[in-house]
């Protein structure tokens, strides 16, 4: 669908439209890692890096709506705590190296990933 002319943008308009905030629909939480990370690349694409780039701030909160929703979709893809999840931002990192902040979440995550699935190792002592 995101492949078609206008797709994007429509599908972009739309998401601002129905929320200013840049909260993606329900159902954009149910996509698997590798989709949202073809999502965020078609958004990305759209948008254009340069733009992206500029600092949209005001009180430490993005102004610009596509900024925001491209922002959003990036919290959605690590909020997953996946391999997957761990995979796409990397890939994604390589393809887009100007998005900072996308660098910084690839560093990170394999660690927060790592870290919540290793379990505590539990001792038992006998001193009897």
């Amino acid at each position: 669908m995101l492949t078609v002319p206008g797709a994007p943008a429509a599908l972009l308009e739309r998401i601002i439209t129905s929320d200013s905030r840049g909260t993606w629909p329900d159902g954009t939480t149910r996509l698997d890692e590798a989709d949202l990370a073809d999502l965020y690349a078609k958004v990305t694409d759209h948008i254009g890096v340069p733009r992206l780039t500029e600092n949209h701030f005001d009180g430490g909160f993005i102004t610009d709506p596509l900024s925001n929703l491209h922002a959003r979709l990036l919290e959605l893809l690590i909020s997953k705590n996946t391999p997957g999840a761990v995979r796409e931002p990397a890939r994604l990192a390589c393809r887009y190296p100007q998005l900072t902040d996308l660098r910084w979440h690839a560093k990170d995550l394999p660690r927060k990933v790592a870290e919540l699935q290793t379990h505590p190792l539990r001792l038992r002592f006998n001193f009897g």
